[in-house]
C-alpha cells in the first residue's frame, strides 16, 4: 500500500508534473498494482467494489446516524478525557438521535492531543493497539494517535474507495 500512497501524494502536492509524467505515473501504479494482484492471486471472495452498498439519502444518512452513535458511545466509555469534555458539553451518548446533534459535541484539537501526553484520548485497552503514528514534535509535544486493527481496515477500505473511484482498479 505504501507505494501506491507515495505515488498519489507526488501526484497530489506536485504541481511540476506534467500531464504525460502524471499519466507514466498512473500507467505504473495501475501496472504495480496488477503485478501485485497477479502474484499474489486475487480472492474470489472480494468485493467487486469497495462503494458503501446504498441507494438513497436516507439509507445514507441512517448509516451515518448510526455511525455518529457508535462514536460518541466509545468515545464517551473508552476515554475519561472524551467523557469530561461531552460531559462539560451536556452531551451523553444517548442525545444523540439525529445528524443534527453533531452542533452539540464538543470539536478535538491539537492542544487536546498534547495535555495528555502521550496517549490522551485512547479510547481502547492499549492490548489493541496495533499501530501508532506520531508527529514530529516541532510545534511542541508529539501529537501521537494509536490505531487499532479495525481502525486499519477501515482505512484500507477508505484508500480502496478512493482508488476506485479514481479508477484505479486492476
Amino acid at each position: 500500500m505504501f507505494f501506491f500512497e507515495s505515488i498519489i501524494k507526488i501526484l497530489h502536492y506536485s504541481s511540476t508534473p506534467s500531464v504525460p509524467i502524471r499519466h507514466r505515473l498512473l500507467s505504473s501504479i495501475i501496472n504495480r498494482q496488477s503485478t501485485i494482484i497477479n502474484q499474489i492471486g486475487v480472492n474470489k471472495d472480494m468485493p467487486k467494489t469497495f462503494m458503501p452498498d446504498m441507494k438513497t439519502e436516507e439509507e445514507l444518512k441512517a448509516h451515518q446516524l448510526e455511525g455518529l452513535k457508535w462514536t460518541v458511545a466509545h468515545a464517551y466509555n473508552g476515554s475519561p478525557v472524551y467523557r469530561q469534555k461531552l460531559d462539560s458539553a451536556g452531551v451523553q451518548p444517548g442525545d444523540i438521535r439525529s445528524l443534527d446533534d453533531l452542533r452539540h459535541l464538543p470539536f478535538t484539537t491539537s492542544k487536546d492531543l498534547q495535555e495528555g501526553y502521550p496517549f490522551p484520548l485512547l479510547s481502547v485497552p492499549f492490548e489493541k493497539v496495533v499501530r501508532i503514528h506520531a508527529s514530529s514534535g516541532t510545534t511542541g509535544k508529539r501529537k501521537i494517535l494509536c490505531y487499532t486493527r479495525k481502525d486499519i481496515d477501515d482505512w484500507t477500505h477508505f484508500f480502496a474507495r478512493c482508488y476506485e473511484m479514481a479508477e484505479l482498479t486492476p
